[in-house]
């Protein structure tokens, strides 16, 4: 007998209704001193661009059940486990109300950009929810979670710091393999184990800072469902049918799966969704998505009174907007167009409008000037004006330009069209520069930096059904349903002020789907491969549809099985019996995979090793440099040699420099700021290269950087090259004021897990690595934790940053000859003083 639902939710531990009534503080705006706070969001990505029509997004169209459908699946699966007679594990191990609140105090509410909004997420919700949602989801026998919040995703490669719900490893399965065999059927733990394997994303969240994300920009994301439909941003580029790059972006992007919707959902849609015409077929016409519910007169979000009615035809919808549709003008289609989805989301207004009296009080960058011999500003360009990559704009970090200024765009964009020439700079005017007063249609969010790169791109690339679109204190949840090409967006969640559902339940919630929604269209996948453990549902096409493949993680169409793209493995995981020849044939892709990209990176490093010009893109943050700042290589040893003349330089073809685009920033050194960005040679067997780039600016960095260079040239001399990372080249600015040092990135530096402990084999790896570097007569002098970073593939910690390093060989004798005078001599450094005592603690 069935017992009544009060029975079953008055009976939970006090711990959970703690975390069920939870709420986030309201976070607070800070930037960095001197600083604004970025408002600028991202321009579609090269990939994004080639998009296949099955992967675009068509459609964006509200769902405000949505929110209270997901709190009502934690209702649900509690009832279900107390009429199963499911029990909950000991309540000991729950964190009761202090404690939620004493873990949020000591994170603190003051946040600077997207990573610490992102950060702060990390260290509350989903620590708080995740061990909930897995044991409820799973029917776990102890509180200790199986799911994973990360900002890794899953396809390799892909450079940019979002989050994603995934399960846990498969070395944290395996200690609860007792557990899941009793809990899980062998389908069910088949299917839970190969989303371990391949990483896939249950939840995939885009974080953006107050400042890029706030109620004016938020509340302007619903009236996109207002138009028909979404315009996406494609490539446009004259050569993109012939060019290689372009035509090996589309060869990449078809190998994602579109996959399978989740056929039971907790939210609801109109049958007509389940009706639905072949998408494969471009000539087929598209069905329009389902009709929405009607709102509910329960579960509100976040109801305060400055969104409430936020979906009325005017609230959230700039005056530029309004004047065009008393002009008779009501094509609202324009507010989509070019946006890359949810730029829709995320788009930034120009207008610097305060976040808080401290904030709107920070002093302003320098203006943009015209100048040849400063790097510290951008070049104003009139329109028809051409120049050559000497005449780059700034390297320095500009504010954005003003409305009706000029912006240089080049034949050589970011990412794309590289083709042979010179790179020729085209001026542009950017924005509504013809508009005395300021007041035109382009100073409307809806217009405003409309490339941006999206959560719907970031879930198609790791196939994931469940959107969290962040901003510290607004908040949309979004379903992405494959099938019609939609986007389905809740209504505006406001974290400190949710009620009925609280924010806590609301994210166990969401974790709780994210689980069902991946083990079902798992399961769809599993059962669309066929019993004899040959091809895809497709054949030997390889059909776009199929399951897992042993490809690389959160690839599921490499590493052919059986001759399809997605060949089955039922051999593996299906009832037939296991095909040896299907096996081996599909590890011998693998393997044969993975020595080609090591052919390739080694053929990238070779030939970037040997081009002498870098061109080098910004695109981060509030910094979108359309044409390149150049830099020439500089001398073996680090003194700057005398730089080619302007005409020099401008002979370089384009196949002949290396792209670099900077796209984050790792931190701040002794030598400046240390960026992360990727390298491009343009030959067709080279790869694009994930790389570090340390910029010094200010004199006394530049002199600190070169003598780093000639530190490590006196290593690479000497053969010292394990435990170390070689850096590709010192590079000058070819104005002067500024050089880089570029290298292979290896990983993140240790100080982002302080708390790591490392085994005994890596702390003699880097022991090993201080012997090799004191026998090339070299005291390092500054081993601190985030100067190392820690390797996993290779199970060894790179140690990096020589800038004290000193060549005075009386202080390093006598180190190499025995492991135990190593402290000792590092104690006898001059620099020891102003060095952490991480060298002592932890090695």
């Amino acid at each position: 007998m069935t017992s009544s639902p009060s029975n079953a939710l008055s009976g939970i531990p006090q711990e959970l209704k703690d975390l069920f009534s939870w709420n986030p503080p309201l976070l607070v705006p800070r930037p960095f001193p001197g600083r604004k706070m970025s408002t600028k969001t991202r321009e579609p990505a090269f990939f994004d661009k080639h998009f296949t029509k099955e992967l675009k997004l068509l459609h964006v169209k509200r769902l405000p059940s949505l929110a209270h459908d997901i709190a009502t699946l934690v209702d649900k699966t509690i009832i279900d486990s107390f009429n199963d007679g499911v029990q909950f594990p000991p309540s000991d191990a729950l964190l009761s109300a202090r404690q939620l609140n004493s873990i949020v105090r000591n994170v603190g509410r003051d946040k600077t950009d997207e990573k610490a909004v992102a950060s702060f997420y990390d260290k509350t919700t989903a620590l708080f929810c995740a061990p909930i949602a897995s044991t409820l989801a799973l029917r776990l026998s102890d509180w200790d979670t199986l799911l994973m919040w990360t900002q890794s995703a899953n396809v390799y490669g892909y450079a940019i710091a979002e989050g994603f719900l995934q399960v846990a490893g498969p070395t944290d399965l395996a200690d609860k393999e007792a557990q899941l065999k009793e809990i899980m059927d062998e389908e069910t733990l088949r299917l839970f184990r190969s989303l371990s394997t391949r990483l896939a994303s249950l939840v995939t969240n885009e974080f953006k800072n107050m400042a890029a994300g706030g109620p004016e920009v938020m509340l302007a994301i619903p009236n996109l469902s207002n138009s028909p439909s979404f315009d996406w941003t494609s490539c446009d580029a004259p050569e993109c049918a012939s060019a290689t790059n372009h035509e090996r972006e589309r060869k990449n992007v078809a190998e994602v799966s579109v996959g399978p919707d989740a056929e039971n959902t907790p939210w609801t849609f109109d049958s007509r969704s389940n009706n639905l015409t072949s998408l494969s077929n471009p000539e087929t016409v598209r069905p329009q998505p389902p009709t929405l519910p009607q709102p509910r007169e329960i579960g509100e979000i976040a109801r305060s009174s400055n969104i409430q009615g936020f979906f009325s035809e005017d609230v959230g919808t700039s005056k530029a907007v309004k004047r065009k549709r008393n002009n008779g003008s009501s094509d609202e289609s324009r507010a989509s167009s070019s946006l890359s989805i949810l730029g829709m989301l995320l788009m930034t207004p120009q207008a610097n409008f305060p976040l808080t009296p401290e904030a709107s009080s920070v002093p302003k960058g320098p203006e943009l000037r015209n100048s040849n011999s400063s790097r510290i500003a951008a070049k104003i360009r009139k329109a028809d004006d051409s120049i050559d990559v000497t005449q780059s704009t700034s390297l320095m970090l500009p504010p954005l330009p003003p409305v009706g200024s000029v912006r240089a765009e080049t034949a050589f964009p970011r990412g794309e069209g590289k083709g042979k020439g010179k790179a020729v700079v085209k001026g542009k005017v950017q924005g509504g520069g013809d508009d005395k007063d300021g007041d035109d249609e382009n100073d409307d969010p809806s217009y405003k930096d409309s490339h941006d790169l999206s959560a719907q791109f970031i879930a198609t690339r790791v196939d994931g059904s469940i959107i969290v679109l962040q901003s510290g204190n607004h908040e949309f949840i979004g379903i992405r349903h494959r099938t019609t090409q939609t986007l389905y967006i809740s209504d505006l969640i406001e974290p400190h002020a949710c009620r009925d559902p609280s924010y806590g339940k609301l994210h166990v919630g969401i974790y709780i789907a994210g689980i069902k929604d991946a083990l079902d269209r798992e399961r769809q996948k599993h059962d669309a491969w066929p019993p004899d453990g040959g091809n895809g549902p497709s054949g030997s096409g390889g059909g776009k549809q199929g399951g897992p493949s042993g490809g690389s993680p959160g690839s599921e169409d490499k590493g052919n099985r059986g001759g399809g793209r997605e060949g089955g493995r039922r051999g593996e995981s299906g009832g037939s019996k296991k095909s040896k020849k299907n096996k081996y044939r599909g590890g011998t892709v693998r393997k044969m995979a993975t020595i080609a990209h090591e052919m390739a990176v080694k053929s990238t490093l070779e030939l970037a090793s040997g081009r002498n010009v870098i061109l080098l893109y910004l695109q981060f943050g509030i910094y979108d440099s359309s044409a390149p700042s150049t830099f020439v290589r500089s001398g073996p040893i680090g003194h700057p040699t005398p730089l080619p003349s302007r005409e020099t330089v401008r002979n370089y073809q384009l196949e002949e420099c290396l792209a670099v685009v900077l796209k984050s920033e790792i931190g701040h050194g002794a030598t400046g700021q240390v960026l992360r960005g990727t390298l491009e040679v343009e030959a067709s067997e080279c790869v694009s290269l994930d790389v570090a780039v340390k910029l010094a600016l200010a004199s006394e960095q530049r002199k600190a950087l070169r003598d780093e260079y000639k530190i490590y040239h006196q290593l690479r001399s000497k053969g010292v090259t394990a435990g170390i990372t070689t850096p590709l080249g010192l590079f000058e600015d070819v104005e002067g004021g500024a050089c880089i040092l570029v290298m292979p990135y290896v990983g993140a530096p240790l100080a982002a897990t302080p708390e790591l402990v490392l085994p005994i084999s890596y702390r003699e790896a880097v022991l090993a690595t201080l012997v090799e570097i004191h026998d090339a007569d070299i005291l390092h002098g500054d081993l601190i934790i985030r100067g190392c970073a820690l390797i996993k593939t290779q199970k060894i910690v790179n140690v990096q940053s020589f800038h004290l390093s000193s060549t005075d060989v009386k202080l390093a004798i006598g180190a190499s000859r025995r492991k135990g005078y190593l402290l000792q001599r590092w104690q006898s450094a001059p620099q020891s003083s102003i060095t952490s005592k991480w060298m002592y603690e932890v090695l």
